[in-house]
């Protein structure tokens, strides 16, 4: 014999109608997510079978008439504990009060909010102390302990005329409702926005994450998710304050050759005024200056090299560390030799200014210097030797002075990434990722992860 009990009551002299299990599965049909399960009984009402309370607790009435009352006041409450027998085993319970998953407190619903009453509807009624009904239930019941039910996703690649490439996820991720009510992880429960650190895809190397957009269905069940990663020709660091980098660096080299040709002018038509006086010839000025230093001086190269460095921050970032990165930027950009200010190699700042946003976590130095020795005397002989007087390639250290690391090449590097562990509800509670996605069989599909990359250092 078969008896169906929900919440407070049991009916006893029950004939199944319908005991159903029906898989959900993801819309692309490929993830099995719960099964939906029916239960539809007819049982009969009399005090020696099935009487139903006023409120659980209560001690059950003898009137036919207030028993039926009551049907749509106690079993039409969804979330009750629900178990259907058959004999005396369990063919169906939900919640499962054995299955807590990773909580220590038994769950408080089914895998979707439930139990949910379908219906209950009395077909008869003989006398004054019997009844026959029908009542359905359905319940939705998951296998295994894991939060995180599907999580399936969408990729897109495009290429821009220059060949960098952008990357679109567009994702939905299912969970299950048992373990996310308040109560299953002790006072608080979490949300489904505080798995974005294990659900959403990492940021590939050279990549940075342009775009994040995330919606919570009104059930709290389902999470819709789509990023937005763009391939960079400069990587900044993982945990590095700077959110963008642009910059512009000026090296130039000019020659006084039209002043040396006046100067050559100049001394031929004072040589032949000396002659004509008969003064001593050999020696004359150029406008205060001895002739063969106003003619050296003209054709020495006029060596200068600037730099334009913006940079932007996360909202928290500070202003003083962006600077600090500008700073390191240019300086290692104009120090073509790695060496210091003053040596071989090195710049001499003559003069810098800084500009920044009062509302905005933006700054911007534009930096000129003094070229070493070594770069005046490359522009002299090779005008167009520009990689003796600025860096054009290779590694951009961010601070001045420091060992360059071949790990930092431009195209390398984990590129700034937005913290998407906390979400709109709070912090992660400190609950194992591992276990929360740890199911018998086959684990819901997880995206790709690459390693990170180091960060570029601040001053």
């Amino acid at each position: 014999m078969a008896t169906l009990s929900y919440g407070p009551v049991t009916l006893q002299i029950v004939k199944t109608l319908e005991f159903s299990a029906e898989p959900v599965s993801t819309e692309d049909q490929v993830d099995y997510v719960v099964t939906r399960n029916v239960v539809t009984v007819q049982a009969v009402f009399s005090p020696a079978a099935t009487v139903i309370p006023n409120n659980p607790g209560d001690p059950p009435p003898i009137n036919l008439g207030v028993s039926v009352a009551n049907l749509q006041d106690v079993l039409m409450r969804p979330r009750q504990q629900l178990t259907y027998r058959i004999g005396n085993d369990i063919a169906l319970a939900a919640p499962n009060p054995n299955g807590g998953g990773l909580s220590t407190n038994p769950p408080k619903t089914d895998a979707r909010w439930g139990p949910r009453p379908l219906f209950a509807r009395v077909l008869s009624v003989i006398g004054d102390k019997t009844a026959i009904v029908t009542f359905s239930v359905e319940c939705w019941t998951a296998k295994g302990s894991n939060i995180i039910l599907s999580n399936r996703w969408t990729m897109r690649q495009s290429l821009d005329e220059d060949f960098y490439t952008t990357i679109t996820y567009q994702g939905r991720t299912k969970f299950r409702s048992s373990l996310l009510a308040v109560g299953s992880f002790g006072n608080v429960g979490p949300q489904p926005d505080q798995f974005r650190s294990v659900l959403l895809p990492t940021v590939p190397d050279t990549f940075q994450r342009r775009a994040l957009d995330v919606q919570i269905t009104e059930d709290g069940l389902e999470m819709a998710w789509e990023v937005r990663d763009e391939e960079q020709s400069l990587s900044l660091g993982q945990n590095s304050p700077a959110t963008r980098l642009e910059g512009l660096i000026t090296a130039g080299s000019e020659i006084g050759l039209k002043d040396a040709i006046q100067a050559v002018k100049g001394f031929a038509a004072d040589q032949s005024r000396i002659a004509l006086w008969g003064l001593a010839p050999g020696f004359a000025w150029l406008n205060g200056t001895p002739f063969p230093g106003a003619v050296l001086h003209s054709i020495i190269p006029a060596v200068k090299a600037s730099a334009i460095i913006r940079v932007w921050g996360r909202p928290l970032a500070f202003r003083s560390d962006l600077l600090a990165l500008a700073v390191g930027v240019a300086l290692d950009r104009l120090s073509p030799g790695g060496q210091g200010l003053l040596g071989v190699g090195g710049t001499l700042p003559t003069s810098a200014y800084l500009t920044y946003s009062v509302e905005e976590k933006f700054v911007e130095l534009r930096l000129e210097v003094f070229t070493s020795a070594g770069a005046i005397v490359s522009a002299t002989f090779d005008m167009l030797n520009f990689s003796a007087r600025v860096k054009l390639d290779g590694n951009i250290s961010g601070v001045p002075q420091a060992p360059l690391s071949p790990a930092l090449l431009e195209n390398q590097g984990q590129a700034p990434v937005p913290d998407n562990s906390g979400g709109m509800r709070g912090d992660y509670l400190g609950l194992v990722i591992a276990a929360m996605l740890g199911i018998p069989g086959t684990p819901p599909p997880m995206p790709p992860t690459s390693a990170f990359g180091p960060d570029l250092p601040s001053q």
